[in-house]
């Protein structure tokens, strides 16, 4: 499953004014009231995402999943012993690390690998609030977002926008644009964050860049990425209001 709905499905949803999202939904519906797992390995790409670990918050403790693409060769399922036994955070940690030694060593396309404690979406989201509310509405529609650390890579599916933003950098980089504003606690709101997506994300490893046909040097990497609206691809936007980071963020 991926965050990221087929492009073609979405256009034809246009006319209908709606967009489907329905192959992470149905995957989240699937999981039975009341059931809530240890911990879901994402052996896909761009799931170490804000919008997918608040859908699923209440469904498992923790996730293992990738902010960026992930190497064609998928998880190293060497480690299925572990992957079927792993009770703990201790060991969840050392899933992770067997899939970043076994990509430093074997992969030259790069790779990133997260460990997220879902229970702390909710501060991530409130801290991140406080920075949006700060913000003047200039600084919010003029937000660079090129300059904004991204992980697409090749695989765009709204018209070649990129959605998948490194939370803490975008954070970053809006408090620290100019426009005859100042915002007193900045770095207050700023140093909150962090310290929230530090509580949650227990492990974050990553290469020096990745290049899966398309060279993306990584400079910052907090282990958690977000999408930020785009006035060019309204269905894009469209899609991922449907989340409710979206709402409480």
């Amino acid at each position: 499953c991926s965050p990221l709905p087929r492009k073609a499905e979405i256009k034809q949803n246009i006319e209908r004014k709606e967009v489907s999202k329905a192959e992470f939904d149905e995957f989240v519906e699937a999981i039975p009231a009341g059931m809530k797992f240890d911990y879901i390995i994402f052996d896909a790409c761009f799931m170490a995402q804000t919008e997918i670990v608040m859908q699923l918050k209440n469904k498992v403790d923790y996730i293992i999943a990738a902010p960026s693409e992930m190497p064609i060769k998928g998880f190293p399922y060497n480690q299925i012993n572990l992957m079927c036994n792993a009770t703990t955070e201790e060991q969840y940690i050392q899933l992770c690390e067997a899939y970043h030694h076994f990509y430093t060593e074997t992969e030259p396309t790069g790779h990133t690998i997260s460990l997220i404690k879902t229970s702390g979406i909710d501060k991530i989201a409130d801290s991140f609030k406080q920075i949006i509310e700060a913000s003047s509405d200039e600084a919010l529609e003029l937000l660079p977002i090129d300059r904004v650390q991204n992980f697409d890579g090749q695989q765009f599916c709204f018209d070649y926008v990129t959605t998948c933003f490194d939370l803490e950098d975008l954070a970053s980089t809006l408090l620290t644009i100019n426009y005859d504003e100042d915002i007193p606690n900045k770095e207050e709101l700023l140093e909150t964050l962090r310290r929230d997506i530090k509580s949650a994300i227990k492990y974050e490893a990553h290469s020096n860049a990745l290049d899966f046909g398309t060279y993306v040097k990584i400079n910052k990497c907090c282990g958690i990425t977000t999408y930020w609206p785009n006035y060019k691809v309204p269905y894009a936007n469209n899609y991922y209001y449907n989340y409710d980071w979206c709402e409480a963020s």
